[in-house]
């Protein structure tokens, strides 16, 4: 812990089920970064060239991670950004509003759910969103026989190639994995007998400050 963390206690009675929901969160956020810093071992950096042609699909180069790995990766990210999960990064965000009402805790929300949002980078290619693309392959995949659903499957592996499919998918989830870092952070001194988070001096202030 940072000296200058400031600590802040719950303001208000925590259920069990919504402590379970936060360590759930801890557990499940530190699987995904471990997963990530697996996946980009020993790397400073990347370098990614996109080609996009008219009529043709979007095309990429220079990710260099293969592609079953950034699937693995995917799996593990996939409860942060779903509605019905327990773990969805927006709800869990919700929750810690909830249970600290100190501004200093909203101004740290507010930080991290603008980190979240902020994937424009990834945007537009082909017409898709990070999340669209996200919700699309995991939702064929799950409803095999949603003739709908895997019609829109289609509709985005004619628009893009694998590797530039790909790596939109881990450019995204490498912005998000930010947001996520920084919220169980400051989750780290929180457990079942102590409801009780920390926050960096500066994540604290007002964006604006």
């Amino acid at each position: 812990m940072d000296k200058s963390d400031l600590l802040f206690d719950s303001t208000r009675q925590a259920s069990d089920k919504e402590v379970r929901r936060l360590l759930l969160f801890k557990e499940r956020a530190e699987e995904l970064l471990n997963n990530y810093r697996d996946a980009v071992e020993g790397r400073s950096t990347i370098s990614i060239s996109i080609i996009n042609e008219p009529d043709k699909p979007l095309a990429a180069t220079g990710l260099g991670i293969d592609r079953h790995r950034i699937k693995g990766l995917l799996m593990d990210y996939r409860p942060m950004q779903a509605p019905q999960e327990d773990v969805n990064f927006s709800k869990t965000c919700d929750l810690v509003a909830e249970m600290f009402s100190q501004p200093e805790v909203s101004n740290m929300l507010d930080r991290n759910l603008s980190i979240w949002s902020d994937t424009e980078h990834l945007s537009g290619w082909k017409n898709y969103e990070f999340s669209d693309l996200v919700s699309t392959l995991f939702n064929a995949q799950l409803f095999h026989s949603d003739l709908s659903k895997q019609a829109k499957l289609r509709e985005v592996q004619q628009a893009f190639d694998a590797e530039s499919l790909s790596t939109l998918l881990f450019l995204g989830v490498q912005r998000r994995c930010a947001a996520i870092r920084n919220i169980l952070y400051c989750l780290a001194p929180f457990d079942l007998n102590c409801h009780r988070i920390r926050i960096p001096l500066q994540a604290a202030k007002p964006k604006s400050s």
